[in-house]
C-alpha cells in the first residue's frame, strides 16, 4: 500500500451521462482511471464511486496529495456536484485542489476517449498553481434554468 501523498485524484462530472475518476502521480503520469454511466447527474453515486475506485487501487482518501477537478462546461447540477465534492474533500483532507475547464465535447464513445480526457485534465492541471477549495469556480455550459429571472418577472 502506498504511504506517500504522491497520488492525486482526478474527477470529471461534466459529461451528461458519466462520472469519471482517475489517479496520477507526479510528474503527471496517469496511473489508473474508471468511469460509470449514470442517470440524473450521478449525485447519489459519486462518493461511493470514488470510494470503490480508491479501494480498488489500494488507496484511501487520506493518502491523496491533491485533487484536479473538471470545472466544466457542462450541466449546472453535474458540474456543481463535482466542484462541491472536490472542495469538501480538499477542505477535510487539507490538500490542494485545482479546477480545470475542459473543452465542451460530445459524449465519449469509449475507453480511449475517456483516457485522453484524463490526460488532458492532468496536463492542464499540473500547469496551474494549486489553490484552496475556496477558489474553485464552475464553468457552466449555459445559464442555469432553475427559476425565472427577476428581470423577466418584472416585465410581466
Amino acid at each position: 500500500m502506498r504511504t506517500h501523498k504522491d497520488t492525486n485524484l482526478l474527477l470529471d462530472t461534466t459529461l451528461p451521462s458519466y462520472i469519471i475518476a482517475g489517479s496520477f502521480q507526479s510528474p503527471g503520469e496517469l496511473v489508473n482511471f474508471t468511469y460509470k454511466k449514470v442517470q440524473f447527474h450521478g449525485g447519489d453515486a459519486l462518493v461511493p464511486f470514488l470510494q470503490r475506485f480508491l479501494k480498488k487501487n489500494s488507496l484511501s482518501f487520506h493518502q491523496l496529495g491533491g485533487i484536479i477537478v473538471a470545472q466544466g462546461p457542462g450541466s449546472f447540477t453535474a458540474v456543481r456536484l463535482g466542484i462541491v465534492v472536490a472542495s469538501a474533500l480538499a477542505y477535510s483532507l487539507h490538500i490542494p485542489v485545482v479546477g480545470v475547464p475542459l473543452p465542451k465535447t460530445e459524449e465519449p464513445v469509449g475507453r480511449r476517449e475517456i483516457q485522453q480526457r484524463m490526460r488532458t485534465l492532468i496536463a492542464k492541471g499540473i500547469r496551474k498553481k494549486p489553490g484552496s477549495y475556496k477558489n474553485l469556480r464552475a464553468v457552466y455550459g449555459k445559464p442555469p434554468n432553475i427559476t425565472q429571472s427577476k428581470e423577466l418577472i418584472k416585465t410581466q
